[in-house]
């Protein structure tokens, strides 16, 4: 299951631009938009060794940049933790560590993995990101998650766009159809009582939404400048 995994997760990375380390493979760079992910995954039974391997994570990346300041400053840590019965306290723990890098837990559990890779190879799109893209908005997948909460395909595609902003910002979409995903992802976090990263989509989304321009006529580079800002950048 984390093999399959990895490997959507890397390709999903490089379809969006970034590039894959050759000598540390989880982790994917776009020095364009300045913007990092290192990706782990960590089973249920993994919880006790976790904190001390993010260390030895953050001390791998960090070594090989150039500009470490810059690079730390703009790299999220993407932890996919793979449970049947989800420990909260360990992911509140995890993300409000403030150590190392920011990180985003993304929970899902091998049947939403299993279910994401089966409807992926029945749509015969032949990217991720577009599968994901022409399935996110589907107002049936979303009126049933919405209604019964089933963990499925569909519902670790939510959690993708929920935790991965440049997944995100990619999607050509109107202002409304962004406003409608906007406020759906809203409500799962505060379902989930992640009202931080809540209080961020607020400000940097609704900066956009106030701009009256659609997103496929953004600018990419543009769009993440307003999420990740542009103070925080080092030129």
């Amino acid at each position: 299951m984390n093999n399959q995994l990895s490997e959507i997760y890397t390709q999903l990375f490089v379809e969006l631009g970034y590039s894959q380390h050759d000598k540390i493979p989880n982790y994917f760079s776009n020095d364009e938009s300045n913007s990092f992910y290192v990706c782990t995954i960590i089973n249920d039974n993994e919880l006790d060794n976790w904190f001390l391997e993010q260390k030895s994570v953050f001390d791998s990346v960090m070594e090989i940049q150039a500009n470490p300041h810059r690079v730390k400053n703009n790299t999220s840590h993407l932890v996919f933790y793979i449970t049947e019965e989800e420990n909260k306290n360990f992911v509140f723990e995890l993300e409000e560590d403030e150590y190392y890098f920011k990180k985003n837990v993304i929970v899902l559990n091998r049947g939403e993995i299993k279910d994401f890779e089966n409807h992926f190879h029945d749509s015969k799109f032949p990217t991720y990101r577009l599968f994901l893209e022409n399935t996110v908005d589907s107002h049936n997948l979303f009126e049933i998650y919405k209604n019964h909460g089933n963990k499925d395909f569909y519902s670790m595609i939510l959690k993708l766009y929920i935790k991965i902003p440049s997944l995100y910002l990619s999607k050509s979409v109107s202002s409304n159809e962004l406003q409608t995903l906007k406020d759906l992802i809203e409500k799962k976090l505060i379902e989930e009582e992640l009202f931080g990263f809540t209080n961020q989509l607020n400000e940097d989304i609704d900066k956009y939404l106030q701009s009256g321009k659609e997103l496929k006529n953004i600018d990419v580079d543009t769009v993440l400048d307003i999420w990740i800002g542009e103070n925080n950048y080092e030129k």
